[in-house]
């Protein structure tokens, strides 16, 4: 839902743009393009109304704000204009769609030109340190083959089984819905080579078309006179399909293996942010912490502490300050844990993210306290004796 974030838009985007495509080819189709159309605009507006913070009240274009209405309005209108009064020539029809499209584009481009780079609207420092950095924020071309292996490997089959699908039903009738299958599937499988947080959305676009591939492979298999062929073919053939294989072999490859470095560093942070450990912090009373950026959102969830930042771009200035006390001298940090009001002080050692302070900062504040060289306004406050964390008092 566009109510809840911004990343569908996109999906929703390319989803109007083949029902359209389906009109174009299609008269007949104008009655699925007035509900597309219908529930576009009117879905978009039923939750904004309903689920719209005070802060999306604002002309931003990070969320489901009035910029964003504005446009699914819009198109949400001009759709069920076109499915209203198509012309019967599909030549016709395909012109109006492009005029339609194309009007959306430069009225979007004229009145919020804000919104045309980036939307999170963010410094470049901050995109630089940190939403550059943020793993599920790249391309699958820049993750491990482990990583994107066994991502990519459901889409990829079901976007061949989708067309595949579309090609056997050129004939007949269904081609037109498994073309939109395909293309859907293949815009999605797109997706990834700009973000791979788009691998969910990818697999699960690509259930149809693996389905598919599956309905044509499995029958032969099963009704194979050999009982290895009708039990291992089977199985071995419901694994492919299924993209299960992927994660499978994936363990015996030798290729992008966790390095001890690595296993360290990942170890480190995932038992800091262990339930158990983080709940000894209630035994002080509560406060507020000055901590990672990554550790802020667990910390005021788990404990009855406060923290001064958390991983959203929203909140990039406090992601600045938490960056620069780290990279900064012990002085800079000290200024800046006190202007947030913070009383004491979480660290993490060997975290991911103390690793980007370290090697941006070999002599800052954080790569002096690796080194155990506490300042003099900091005081140790004791922790359970097998605890991660480090703790200290300002």
């Amino acid at each position: 839902s566009l109510s809840i974030g911004l990343e569908l838009l996109p999906y929703a985007a390319m989803a109007g743009a083949i029902i359209a495509l389906r009109w174009v080819w299609d008269r007949s189709e104008a009655e699925r393009l007035s509900i597309y159309a219908l529930t576009l605009g009117g879905g978009s507006t039923l939750g904004f109304a309903l689920f719209a913070s005070n802060a999306n009240q604002a002309m931003r274009c990070d969320a489901l704000t009035p910029v964003w209405l504005s446009v699914m309005i819009a198109a949400g209108m001009l759709l069920f204009l076109l499915a209203r009064f198509g012309p019967a020539l599909r030549g016709a029809r395909l012109a109006l769609a492009v005029v339609a499209g194309a009007a959306i584009v430069v009225g979007f481009a004229l009145v919020f030109p804000q919104c045309l780079g980036r939307p999170e609207g963010i410094s470049p420092e901050l995109q630089r340190n940190w939403l550059d950095n943020v793993r599920e924020a790249k391309p699958i071309y820049k993750h491990s083959f482990r990583v994107g292996f066994a991502l990519a490997t459901l889409p990829i089959i079901g976007l061949i089984g989708a067309i595949l699908a579309a090609w056997r039903a050129r004939r007949d009738p269904r081609a037109v819905g498994w073309a939109a299958v395909a293309l859907f599937t293949a815009f999605a499988c797109a997706m990834l080579l700009w973000q791979v947080r788009a691998g969910p959305a990818a697999q699960l676009l690509a259930i149809p078309g693996a389905t598919a591939l599956g309905w044509l492979i499995l029958p032969r298999l099963l009704g194979n006179r050999s009982v290895a062929v009708r039990v291992l073919g089977t199985v071995g053939a419901f694994l492919i399909v299924s993209g299960l294989f992927a994660g499978m072999l994936i363990q015996y490859f030798p290729i992008d293996r966790p390095k001890p470095y690595e296993k360290r560093v990942n170890m480190a942070t995932g038992n800091c942010l262990r339930t158990t450990v983080l709940l000894a912090l209630n035994k002080y009373p509560a406060q507020t912490i000055f901590t990672f950026v990554d550790m802020g959102p667990r910390l005021i969830t788990i404990t009855h502490h406060d923290a001064i930042a958390g991983p959203y771009h929203r909140n990039g200035d406090a992601i600045l300050d938490v960056q620069h006390a780290f990279g900064g001298t012990p002085d800079q940090a000290h200024a800046i844990i006190k202007r947030h009001g913070a009383t004491m002080l979480l660290l993490c050692p060997n975290a991911a993210e103390s690793t980007n302070y370290k090697a941006r900062s070999p002599k800052g504040f954080y790569a002096q306290m690796a080194q155990n060289e506490v300042p003099a306004w900091l005081t140790p406050l004791p922790l359970p004796a097998k605890s991660p964390l480090r703790l200290f008092k300002v």
